[in-house]
């Protein structure tokens, strides 16, 4: 009998250690993913703007107001889901979109955003993911909200959805504006 319980204590022992980690995994959000350039300043870039070629989408021409970085493909269906709220949130509160495509092709989207409606004030094509592995993105869609002065103050993971617009984005895009306004 002791011979007996002695090959079950490990035995329960392992069992009772994966159950525990089991329990912690699957009881955290995958979408409260934290980003390393939260608090940093964006990566400088400089990228022609697929809307208007004859234009380069800066970092620097890109200060002063708070906006969006939002990174997508044509053929992500989340972010099919997704295109339809930025089109309802810019309706409600015209801000600074910038669109960035992820290993998608200018031909598929260009047709996509005119028959759909475009919410990007620029949009830039990333075809080698450079940019995208800079900003720590690792799938679509991912946007990232960045301050006036360049930093990088929040990371959604996902669908943008009415509650991080309502909660977080545009309480941060009002505050800018009222800001700005004062500055004038």
């Amino acid at each position: 009998m002791l011979n007996r319980l002695i090959i079950l204590i490990p035995i329960f022992s392992i069992v009772l250690s994966l159950s525990a980690v089991m329990y912690v995994a699957l009881s955290m959000d995958p979408t409260k993913i934290e980003s390393p350039l939260i608090d940093m300043p964006l990566p400088i870039f400089s990228k022609v703007d697929v809307l208007h070629p004859k234009k380069n989408v800066t970092k620097a021409s890109l200060l002063g107001k708070v906006y969006l970085i939002n990174v997508w493909a044509s053929w992500c269906a989340s972010c099919q889901l997704e295109h339809h709220n930025l089109l309802k949130y810019q309706k409600q509160y015209p801000f600074k979109l910038v669109g960035i495509l992820y290993s998608d092709h200018i031909s598929q989207v260009l047709p996509l955003l005119v028959n759909k409606g475009n919410p990007y004030s620029a949009l830039v094509d990333d075809p080698n993911g450079d940019f995208t592995i800079k900003l720590g993105v690792y799938g679509t869609p991912e946007t990232l909200l960045i301050d006036e002065n360049g930093f990088v103050m929040k990371r959604f993971i996902g669908v943008i959805t009415d509650h991080d617009w309502n909660d977080v984005i545009l309480p941060e895009l009002k505050k800018s504006a009222n800001t700005n306004d004062r500055l004038k």
